[in-house]
């Protein structure tokens, strides 16, 4: 169970699984525990076996669950009979007929055998009897280590171990909100900037002798200097020129020296047919109809994003349960990939998705903990309205995002799958799902909407002006940007 999703409980019967991949040499335990049923002296089946369990689940800290399972031993001796009626029937010793081999032998011989499965056989049905039995809602793997536990030979044997869930919490009313909505009529003049934007990413850098200019690419060196002293510097960093250099070092004063080493223009492509073709697109026309499209879907992506924070700002106000920090620390860069997935599908340009990124590192712990709690609450609404999230629609989101990345849906679904984002995906568009059936009930004031232009665009660089490596301290970052 990923943390991405925090939807996963016991309830859903998930955690005997969870036991197979901490068990070593028992992928097949689940499987087998099913397919095995008490039998009868005349092999008629009677139904599983109702193990005589003791469960005491305690609070174990904000969203974390102290659970100690008691297995009686007389189920312990069940399941070790059941073990060995199979070693008899099935093992091959030296002397002896298949099925006939003496019990007393197999229990000598195989006891090593016998002991580890009991305990598979204990650990996976007394774990799917705990689904059964009481509602766990699980949000991450247990904190269970399956080969320090041993099974006595005699008496009852109990196991323990730590498990987060999701937080308990009563969902106010969401029907009828008031929310402002951002609109926005797409003009021609709109079109031409992101076209512009959007055949940058194909156009061909080209050495220039002239004095750099707004747009072009520049190679330079960078030192940064704190009272008299060098104390981070790099070589050969790139970023496109902008108006406004911004430096992100709160409340000191910093010299920082760029030696230009390079200049390189930008040549766009021509749209003729050949290269309109390369994008799957036959005319001109059909080209600016699409531009048409990816804007309302940023429209569309605004919206959302507003809606969602008005929606959440109200429904969230009484939210004032904590959160383990170890939950917190693992969703910084899940929300992270979550909001590039979510860019990438609006059609943002990577300058723009690189410069945000920079932006929610430097934010991470305090945004993530606010997400974290409005995961929860959309995720509740979710259940509570029986929301779901079909294949069609993941398939249909995949496709979008390889239509604004020229790439073909085949790929990118295999991208997403290869860096463990498919959960991602679906958890973000049953959230939006979430948001979508509030708004259907809100009340609206439609207010207008500025669109981003080529000026907007910020280039990041990996250069951290207090000398700190960015991915290990990623607060104090260069940006070379436009500001207004």
């Amino acid at each position: 169970m990923r943390t991405s999703d925090p939807r996963p409980r016991f309830s859903d019967q998930r955690l005997p699984f969870i036991f197979e991949r901490e068990a070593s040499g028992c992928g097949k335990a689940r499987e087998r525990a099913k397919s095995i049923r008490i039998m009868s002296e005349t092999s008629e089946v009677v139904g599983p076996y109702k193990m005589n369990l003791t469960v005491d689940i305690q609070d174990a800290g904000p969203c974390r669950k102290h659970v100690k399972v008691t297995v009686a031993g007389g189920d312990i001796d069940h399941f070790r009979n059941e073990a060995l009626k199979e070693l008899v029937f099935n093992a091959q010793v030296p002397g002896f007929r298949a099925g006939h081999v003496p019990r007393k032998l197999v229990e000598r011989r195989f006891k090593k055998e016998v002991t580890d499965q009991v305990k598979q056989r204990i650990l996976v049905d007394s774990l799917e009897q705990l689904a059964e039995d009481h509602s766990l809602e699980a949000i991450n793997e247990p904190d269970l280590r399956v080969a320090d536990l041993d099974i006595p030979d005699e008496g009852d044997f109990s196991y323990e171990f730590d498990v987060e869930v999701r937080p308990e919490f009563e969902l106010p009313s969401y029907g009828g909100l008031t929310i402002e909505r951002p609109t926005r009529e797409i003009k021609d003049e709109d079109i031409d900037a992101y076209s512009t934007r959007f055949l940058s990413q194909f156009g061909e850098l080209v050495a220039s002798e002239e004095g750099a200019q707004a747009g072009d690419a520049v190679t330079f060196n960078v030192a940064s200097r704190f009272k008299g002293d060098t104390v981070s510097h790099s070589h050969n960093q790139s970023a496109r020129l902008r108006p406004t250099l911004r430096l992100d070092l709160r409340g000191e004063k910093v010299e920082v020296e760029f030696e230009v080493t390079g200049v390189e223009r930008l040549n766009l492509p021509e749209l003729t047919n050949e290269f309109l073709s390369t994008l799957g697109i036959a005319s001109l026309e059909e080209f600016r109809e699409e531009i048409k499209k990816v804007l309302e879907r940023q429209v569309t992506f605004e919206q959302r994003q507003r809606a969602r924070t008005q929606v959440l700002e109200k429904i969230t106000e009484s939210a004032n349960w904590d959160l383990p920090e170890s939950l917190v620390r693992r969703q910084v860069e899940n929300a992270l990939r979550r909001e590039i997935l979510e860019m990438q599908q609006a059609g943002f340009t990577d300058a723009q998705i690189r410069a945000r990124e920079n932006e929610l590192r430097q934010k991470s712990i305090t945004t993530t903990r606010q997400a974290l709690k409005e995961h929860f609450v959309l995720d509740k609404i979710a259940t509570d309205e029986k929301i779901e999230v079909s294949d069609v629609e993941i398939q249909t989101e995949i496709h979008l995002m390889a239509m604004q990345r020229g790439e073909s849906p085949r790929r990118v679904r295999a991208r997403l799958e290869k860096q463990g984002m498919m959960e991602n995906l679906a958890a973000q568009i049953r959230e939006r799902k979430a948001i979508d059936f509030v708004l259907d009930k809100a009340q609206y004031k439609d207010v207008d909407l500025p669109l981003a232009t080529g000026e907007d665009v910020v280039d990041a660089i990996a250069f951290a002006v207090c000398g700190v490596d960015p991915a290990a301290a990623p607060e104090p970052a260069v940006e070379a940007g436009a500001s207004n």
